[in-house]
């Protein structure tokens, strides 16, 4: 049960976390990593190079680790 609890706490700390991303960011996020979309599936339906997504992937996971390196921190 303490696992559950834990797990249950980390979602809504990541879950925070990706709400203050910018909403396409956000979109990518939950596409990619939620729901297994790739690359070039996400550029076809954002009407986007793979790049460009690929782009505000690793911008958004940056902006993840810094959101969730400030509220480790308790900023």
């Amino acid at each position: 049960l303490e696992k559950f609890g834990k797990a249950k706490s980390a979602a809504i700390i990541i879950n925070k976390c990706i709400g203050h991303l910018p909403p396409l960011a956000s979109d990518l996020v939950v596409a990619s990593y939620i729901f297994g979309f790739k690359r070039d599936e996400l550029a076809e339906i954002y009407g986007k190079t793979s790049s460009a997504i690929s782009r505000t992937l690793s911008k958004a996971g940056n902006l993840l680790k810094i959101c969730l390196r400030d509220i480790e921190h308790g900023t």
